[in-house]
């Protein structure tokens, strides 16, 4: 097996875990997608030449992976299945054009990590228990009757880029 570059199982109803991939260092294109799968997505990092892996629609559950080492990675397809915690680091997979995560309604955004470049992941939620550190800073003073700009900004990546506030003393 050490030598398949391209598997493709898709549509034909298969079940149970996804087995372990180590070993197909040569794989570029896997394709499990609409098929019953449970279980987590195992670890992909064994797969350095892989450009295309989709998952979607099956029942998958757990967390992502981590994809860094995932470096020529061009299409990740994992929507309508049941993935939960935070969405890793994707900084380096600088060849993904494609990054389908719909439909996972437990996948987050970890406040740690910088998306940016990544508008598919926009309309993800936070992680729960993430706190969003702001910081408040002025150099003006006010009297009753002056108006004073307070700058507020973010302490995490993902969080607030920068808010104006402005008071009026009366």
């Amino acid at each position: 097996l050490s030598n398949v570059w391209y598997f493709a199982v898709s549509y034909n109803q298969l079940s149970g875990n996804i087995p372990d991939l180590t070993g197909l260092t040569k794989l570029s294109e896997l394709y499990l997608h609409d098929n019953l799968f449970t279980g987590t997505i195992p670890d992909l990092s064994m797969l350095p030449n892989a450009t295309r892996l989709y998952f979607a629609n099956n029942l998958l559950t757990g967390s992502l992976p981590d994809l860094s080492a995932l470096t020529k990675l061009q299409s990740l397809r994992i929507q309508n299945n049941n993935l939960s915690g935070p969405i890793p680091d994707m900084s380096a997979l600088v060849n993904l054009k494609e990054l389908y995560l719909t439909d996972n309604p437990q996948l987050c955004k970890d406040a740690d990590i910088n998306y940016t470049g990544r508008s598919e992941v926009d309309n993800i939620a936070l992680c729960p228990g993430a706190e969003v550190n702001l910081v408040a800073s002025t150099n003006a003073s006010a009297c009753v009757g002056q108006n004073m700009a307070i700058t507020v900004t973010k302490q995490r990546p993902q969080t607030v880029d920068g808010i104006q506030i402005g008071l009026t003393f009366d």
